[in-house]
């Protein structure tokens, strides 16, 4: 778990583009104080690390400006207090969070770690699920999403509970779900513990729930071994841990369904660039996925 051996480690440097960008060759000569300049930070045990994280991020020039401890609520067993303490979330979550925590001591930038919670009001299937997601942005900074996938309705009160608590909500309708910043040196125990707490407000969601565990953030997945995998069309879902007269119970309610078999087209580049330049005026379309995109061209964007 992360503890007081780690350090944040906070480079200056050419800002990362797309790796569509043609233009990113010329960010390595040059004066760099005419190029997109930033910061970015990362955790880790060494400098030589977090700067390698850095690049393979595709910020290019980079130094270092400075180097610092971690402060208490940047440590796991921090989080992992927090967590403990928070009465409305069941704690049978919180070995699933630890175990995401230490898988994702290596974080890449720009990466995610997603849940979504499978359930029979949805078929068992993906669409129209309740998920949460936590992103680490290409600077380091946080983002926790919670939400349905493919789908805006929300249980009642969910708008006027979670905005005072400083959550984003739906900007327009491509959003599918409220969003909350953390700072650098945030950990994920921390943001999927405020996620779970959000999704309390927007949808129903179970520890009898199947789950599908994602993302690139996950540097060891072999901790999902220990959570009932489970095929499930071209998916595997997991469960938090149950006896096996539970998990066939259980199964034997999910057996009758298809299940997820997606079609994953991907978005060219010529695509990609085409809709971006329509649509520069969304808020943060530049960082939508290939399937965000495909969605919008769908219906006419």
């Amino acid at each position: 778990m992360r503890d007081s051996r780690f350090r944040l480690y906070t480079f200056r440097g050419v800002k990362p583009r797309k790796p569509w960008d043609i233009q990113a060759l010329e960010d390595l000569e040059g004066d760099l104080e005419s190029k997109d300049v930033g910061e970015v930070s990362v955790v880790a045990l060494d400098q030589a690390d977090a700067q390698k994280r850095a690049e393979a991020a595709r910020w290019v020039r980079l130094s270092l400006v400075d180097t610092r401890q971690l402060e208490l609520a940047e440590l796991s067993s921090e989080a992992h207090s927090k967590f403990r303490a928070d009465e409305s979330i069941d704690n049978a979550w919180l070995p699933l969070l630890e175990a995401i925590e230490e898988a994702t001591l290596q974080y890449s930038l720009g990466s995610v770690v997603q849940i979504t919670f499978l359930s029979e009001d949805t078929e068992f299937h993906p669409f129209g699920s309740p998920y949460v997601c936590v992103r680490v942005r290409d600077n380091g900074e946080g983002a926790v999403l919670a939400g349905r996938h493919n789908r805006h309705g929300y249980l009642p009160g969910a708008e006027e509970a979670l905005v005072p608590q400083g959550w984003r909500a739906p900007t327009n309708k491509y959003q599918l779900g409220y969003s909350y910043s953390l700072p650098t040196g945030f950990t994920f125990l921390r943001g999927l513990h405020l996620a779970l707490g959000a999704l309390s407000f927007i949808a129903d969601y179970s520890v009898d729930d199947f789950l599908h565990i994602q993302g690139e953030s996950l540097g060891n997945r072999e901790f999902l071994a220990d959570y009932h995998p489970t095929p499930k069309g071209q998916l595997v879902y997991h469960h938090l841990p149950v006896g096996e007269e539970k998990l066939a119970e259980l199964t034997a309610a999910m057996n009758p369904y298809p299940g997820h078999n997606p079609v994953h087209k991907s978005l060219s580049a010529e695509e990609r660039s085409a809709f971006l330049q329509r649509n520069s005026s969304i808020s943060g379309v530049h960082d939508w996925s290939d399937e965000m995109i495909h969605e919008a061209i769908f219906h006419g964007e």
